[in-house]
C-alpha cells in the first residue's frame, strides 16, 4: 500500500461530531500514517466530493438530512461498482440492525458513535484502506489474467486458422505433381529410371497429401469445424480395404501384415472417408515404429453394442511417461537428428478426434511382449440393417407405443409421426405418469427420453417397468441427445434394449416399429 497521507472524507451533518472525529483520526498520528481529512455536511455533498476526487475512505453517518447512510451507499456503489471506495458506517447505540444492513449493502465495517476511540477508529480506517487496496490489486491481477487468457485464446484461434490455411495452400500444388508423375509413368519411355522416379514421386506426394490432410483436419477438429458425412458403414469392409491399400508397402518394408476381420458385416453410422483416414494413420504409425521382420495386426470385433478397431505392432512401443499424451496434437517422443521416425505428431490426434466425433474414443497400451496396441471404440448402429435385410419388404404392423418425453414440441411431433405411421400412441411427460399409463395401456414399445423432470429419469423408468411382470414383453427403447459410450452403456444396464440418438430418422422408427427390429 502507498504511504500516506490518506484522504478521509467525513460525511456527518453535525459540525461538532465532525470535529470530534477529525481529532480522533489525527490524534497521535505522524510519519507514514498521516491522514488528510475532508468534511461534508450531507449525503449529496459527500457524493459530489467522491466524484470529484475519490477519497481513500469514507466515514459515514447513518442519519443525514438529505440521504440516509444506506441511500448514500447505494448511490456510491451504483456509480463506482465493486471498485467503490471503502465506507466505515457510523450508527447510534442500538442501531446494530441498520449496521448489519449496511454491511450487506457493501460497507466495510461499522462503529457505534458512543464507543468510538482514537485507537479503534484509526485501526478500522487503516484496515479499510489496506483491505481495499489489496482488493483492487487482486482485481487488477484478475483483469490482467483474463486479458492474458483471452490473448492466448486469440493466439490459439489464429494458430488454428493459420494451420488450416497452410494445409490448404500446401495441398494445391500436390495435384499437378501427382498428375504429371502419372503422365510420365504412362508415357512411352523405355528408361527404367523414369518408372522408378515416378514411383518415388507418387509415394512422396501421397505422404505429403496425408500430412496436409491431417494438418487441415486436426485444425478443423480443434475449431469444431470438421463435419462428418455419415452413412451406414461396414467397419470390416473399411478395414479390409485399408489393409489391402498398405499391404504392398508393408511387404516392401519386410513387415508381416495380419488382418483378423469378421466375416459378417459390422455396421456403424459413420463417415467412411474419415474412418478410413483414421485407420490408415494407425497403420502408418505402426509401420513407422516397427522394425523389419516385425508384425502388424489389424483386428475388428464387437462387444456389448460397441465396435473395436485395433492395430497392434511388435515395434518399439512408447515410453511410459509419454503414453498418456500420444493422442495430443504435435506431441512426439524424442527424435534423432536423422528423424527417421519423423512426422508432425498429428496422425494419432486425428484418430482420436475422428473417434470422438463418431461418439467413441481411443485407448493405447504397450503390449506385454513388445510393441504398441491402439484401439478405437465406436458405437454400433442399432438402427442399421445389412443390405439384404434392408431391402426386404417389411409388413406394416400397428403397434401400441408409449412415448415418454417432457419436451412438448418433441413429444407432439413424434406422436404425430407415429400416428401417421399407423400406431396407437400414448404420451407421458414424467416418469410416474409413464408407469401409470403403461400398466393400463400395456404398450408393445416404450420410447423413453432419458432426461425427465420430477425426480424420476428415464433410467429409473426402465428399471421400474422391468420390475412389472405384466410388461415383461414390452420393448424399451431409450431416446437421448447423448450418443457417447457411457450413455449407451448406462441405458443398456437400466434395461433398455436399444439406444437411439436424437433426432431419430423416420425410416429408423419405421424399421423399429413395423418390423420389430
Amino acid at each position: 500500500m502507498t504511504s500516506g497521507p490518506y484522504r478521509i472524507l467525513i460525511v456527518e451533518d453535525s459540525m461538532e461530531d465532525r470535529e470530534i472525529f477529525r481529532r480522533l483520526i489525527l490524534r497521535g498520528i505522524a510519519g507514514d500514517h498521516e491522514y488528510a481529512v475532508e468534511e461534508a455536511g450531507g449525503g449529496e455533498a459527500g457524493l459530489r466530493l467522491c466524484r470529484e476526487r475519490p477519497p481513500d475512505c469514507v466515514l459515514l453517518d447513518y442519519s443525514l438530512p438529505d440521504l440516509d447512510g444506506l441511500e448514500f451507499l447505494a448511490a456510491l456503489r451504483a456509480e463506482n461498482g465493486d471498485a467503490s471506495v471503502p465506507v466505515v458506517f457510523l450508527t447510534g447505540q442500538g442501531n446494530e440492525e441498520v449496521a448489519v444492513r449496511a454491511l450487506k449493502e457493501g460497507a466495510y465495517d461499522y462503529l457505534v458513535k458512543s464507543a468510538v476511540t482514537a485507537e479503534n477508529l484509526q485501526r478500522t480506517l487503516r484496515g479499510a484502506i489496506e483491505g481495499y487496496s489489496l482488493r483492487r490489486e487482486i482485481e487488477r491481477q484478475r483483469a490482467d489474467l483474463a486479458a492474458q487468457a483471452k490473448a492466448l485464446q486469440d493466439a490459439d484461434r489464429r494458430k488454428d486458422e493459420f494451420l488450416a490455411m497452410l494445409a490448404h495452400e500446401l495441398r494445391n500444388p500436390l495435384a499437378p505433381i501427382r498428375n504429371m508423375a502419372a503422365v510420365l509413368r504412362r508415357a512411352p519411355i523405355d528408361d527404367p529410371s523414369v518408372a522408378t522416379a515416378c514411383a518415388v514421386i507418387e509415394r512422396q506426394v501421397a505422404q505429403m497429401a496425408r500430412i496436409t490432410d491431417d494438418l487441415l483436419d486436426v485444425s478443423r477438429i480443434a475449431r469444431g469445424g470438421l463435419q462428418l458425412q455419415k452413412e451406414t458403414c461396414d467397419l470390416a469392409t473399411i478395414a479390409r480395404e485399408a489393409v489391402e491399400d498398405v499391404r504392398a508397402q508393408m511387404e516392401e518394408m519386410q513387415l508381416r501384415l495380419v488382418a483378423d476381420l469378421p466375416e459378417e458385416p459390422l455396421l456403424i453410422s459413420g463417415d467412411r472417408r474419415r474412418l478410413s483416414q483414421a485407420l490408415h494413420n494407425l497403420l502408418h504409425n505402426a509401420q513407422k515404429f516397427t522394425p523389419a521382420g516385425g508384425t502388424v495386426v489389424v483386428t475388428v470385433s464387437s462387444c456389448a453394442g460397441w465396435a473395436r478397431l485395433a492395430v497392434e505392432d511388435t515395434g518399439v512401443g512408447v515410453p511410459q511417461d509419454l503414453l498418456p499424451h500420444i493422442f495430443d496434437a504435435f506431441r512426439q517422443g524424442p527424435q534423432s537428428l536423422a528423424r527417421g521416425d519423423g512426422g508432425l505428431g498429428l496422425g494419432l490426434a486425428l484418430v482420436k478426434g475422428v473417434a470422438q466425433l463418431h461418439g467413441g474414443d481411443v485407448s493405447a497400451a504397450n503390449r506385454e511382449e513388445q510393441g504398441l496396441s491402439i484401439a478405437a471404440h465406436l458405437p454400433l448402429d442399432d438402427e442399421a440393417l445389412p443390405a439384404t435385410e434392408a431391402a426386404a419388404v417389411i409388413e406394416p404392423r400397428r403397434r401400441r407405443v408409449l412415448l415418454v418425453e417432457d419436451d412438448v414440441y418433441v413429444a407432439e411431433s413424434t406422436r404425430m409421426l407415429l400416428e401417421i405411421m399407423g400406431h396407437e400412441v400414448r404420451v407421458a411427460s414424467q416418469g410416474t405418469e409413464a408407469l401409470e399409463i403403461a400398466l393400463g395401456f400395456r404398450p408393445e414399445f416404450v420410447l423413453c427420453d432419458l432426461g425427465l423432470p420430477g425426480g424420476m429419469d428415464g433410467f429409473a423408468v426402465a428399471r421400474a417397468l422391468r420390475r412389472e411382470p405384466a410388461l415383461s414383453g414390452t420393448r424399451l427403447v431409450a431416446l437421448s441427445g447423448y450418443g457417447h459410450r457411457e450413455a449407451v452403456n448406462e441405458a443398456r444396464a437400466a434395461g433398455f434394449e436399444r439406444h437411439l440418438t436424437k433426432p431419430v430418422a423416420e425410416d429408423s422408427l419405421e424399421r423399429l416399429l413395423h418390423g420389430g427390429g
